[in-house]
């Protein structure tokens, strides 16, 4: 953290939050503890307010060490052991969990709006360092990501995951070609209608935390989004837009992400998530480019990651650009 007057370096053991969250709201599942300076969320709402700006509540909300806490709340990838930090949005322990999450930030700190990450399931892989050693293609990675859990099975048929779990291996060993995710579900009425049915349970957590906040609700997404469940116009359909955290993915050109959501939904409806880290962005070039090309489609709000992560040259990119 190249700017950071206390430290350079931070790793985080868990998950936490930065207030102090208070436990009563919660009745089952409770947010993380905050760390020693548990209060920098109130510091930066002073801020905000001092400065005449919006402020905006980024909450991770399943991506989370609470998985390794409570696996009884995990995913588990066709239905095998727990998968660490990926709480199962298909629990209602979870459910209620975001729901108080989010009901506590909206009257704690009144912001004017939610920027809801991991909403829907995991994606693999989650980040650069994830290791997976064998070829999987758009098809494996997806069968990958299914989660099979006692809550996610009564969404499913019987035979699915058995079904889930055969076709992987098939493909594994060469047996059974990697095809596009949408061929692949469409290829399999039971796995069309459980994906449906886990849209729709995205849909519908998104509705809940709407109709309960005061704020705005934006639902910010990184990934393959058939893994997540997060179908662009169900969800743009509930909440106020979808926040495209085009960060660089499975190889697509800067930008990619932003485009295919803009053009799916309207670029009125979409927040892009930039970034000026390397290495997505190694230059001001990139970064001037798809601002522009977001701005060609109609985004009139870029998200830039992550300030805490840069040095005030990649910050300047950001302020001449966005």
């Amino acid at each position: 953290m190249p700017e950071n007057p206390r430290r350079r370096w931070f790793t985080a053991a868990r998950s936490h939050t930065n207030y102090r969250p208070e436990p009563q709201r919660y009745p089952g599942l409770r947010p993380p503890d905050a760390l020693e300076d548990g209060d920098s969320f109130d510091t930066v709402v002073r801020a905000v307010a001092t400065a005449g700006l919006d402020l905006t509540a980024w909450i991770v909300l399943f991506h989370s060490s609470l998985a390794n806490a409570h696996p009884e709340l995990a995913v588990r990838p066709l239905g095998g052991p727990p998968q660490p930090g990926a709480l199962c949005p298909s629990n209602p322990a979870v459910v209620e969990y975001a729901i108080a999450l989010a009901r506590e930030i909206d009257e704690r700190f009144a912001p004017a709006a939610f920027d809801l990450e991991t909403i829907g399931w995991a994606t693999l892989p989650h980040h650069h360092h994830a290791k997976l050693a064998v070829p999987l293609g758009p098809s494996g990675r997806y069968l990958l990501s299914l989660c099979f859990c006692n809550a996610c099975r009564e969404l499913a048929s019987p035979d699915l995951p058995g079904w889930a779990t055969s076709r992987l291996e098939a493909e594994l060993r060469g047996t059974a070609p990697t095809v596009a995710v949408d061929e692949l579900i469409s290829g399999n009425p039971e796995l069309a209608a459980f994906q449906a049915a886990r849209e729709r349970t995205v849909v519908e957590l998104v509705r809940a935390v709407a109709e309960t906040v005061s704020a705005r609700v934006h639902v910010a997404h990184w990934g393959e989004p058939r893994q997540a469940a997060l179908g662009h116009a169900a969800v743009a359909a509930v909440a106020d837009r979808l926040v495209i955290l085009d960060y660089g993915q499975g190889g697509q050109a800067p930008g990619a992400t932003v485009d295919h959501a803009a053009r799916l939904v309207g670029g009125d409806r979409i927040v892009a998530g930039l970034s000026v880290c390397a290495p997505e962005t190694p230059d001001e070039q990139t970064f001037r480019s798809v601002a522009a090309a977001a701005a060609a489609l109609g985004i009139d709000a870029i998200s830039v990651y992550n300030h805490s992560l840069v040095d005030r040259v990649r910050l300047r990119w950001a302020r001449a650009n966005a």
